[in-house]
């Protein structure tokens, strides 16, 4: 289905937070670090992607220039992301998108299917990357919350600000001492290929990791070769 990003540029090329955004030099350019969760074996890139391109699409349309900074998520991803975050000064900006606070997520260490070492880069320990050094030196931490949570996954001092797609999140977090100023920047739309349905249907499509659902055995015992898995969906 095509679809397009003028939302994105409705709901954050010009919505973005002025406070936010304003510039400490008037004559030089604020440059805005776009970070994602990710993890060594590099699979979840497809699910940060759309949120990643609504934030990159909303700064680029801004009638303010701003030297948004994506780095392509690899094998060092977390080598770029000390290189770009050492380059930061004041008054830029830092928007973090992850999984802050889901412990049980960072895999740091562990071994995961087909022995894959997985270093995680859910920012579950914001210290990873020093926010304190970069708030100390005038560089605004910005938290895009990605999950659903029943309150506040981080608190203001860690950041200076947390937007999230979700009023849900917003209300469970809002009445919290230490919640930060948080801001509704829902996910946009931005051009994707037209798909068009198949005459006849193909295998059961199982979104997910089969390995960790009890009833994945049971579907390939009933269905066999009529049963297929989709991590990144």
């Amino acid at each position: 289905m095509h679809i397009v990003y003028v939302l994105a540029i409705i709901t954050l090329g010009f919505g973005m937070p002025s406070v936010a955004l304003r510039r400490v030099d008037e004559n030089d350019t604020q440059s805005i670090l776009l970070m994602q969760g990710e993890r060594g074996d590099h699979r979840l890139t497809y699910m940060y992607e759309p949120p990643m391109t609504s934030l990159r699409l909303g700064f680029e349309s801004s009638p303010t220039p701003f030297n948004v900074i994506t780095p392509p998520p690899g094998l060092d991803y977390d080598v770029q992301l000390r290189e770009k975050t050492a380059l930061l000064k004041r008054g830029d900006i830092l928007v973090w998108l992850g999984c802050a606070g889901k412990r049980l997520l960072n895999t740091l260490g562990k071994e995961l299917e087909g022995g894959i070492k997985a270093r995680s880069l859910f920012m579950s320990d914001s210290t990873h990357f020093n926010f304190a050094s970069l708030r100390n030196r005038g560089v605004k931490i910005v938290y895009y919350q990605s999950e659903p949570v029943i309150g506040c996954v981080i608190g203001s001092e860690v950041v200076d600000e947390m937007w999230d797609f979700s009023w849900h999140n917003i209300d469970n977090c809002k009445n919290q001492p230490n919640a930060p100023p948080q801001r509704y920047v829902p996910l946009a739309a931005h051009v994707t290929p037209a798909t068009r349905q198949k005459e006849h249907p193909g295998a059961l499509l199982f979104f997910g990791a089969p390995g960790f659902r009890p009833c994945w055995s049971f579907l390939e015992g009933v269905m066999g070769d009529h049963l297929e898995s989709e991590y990144g969906a």
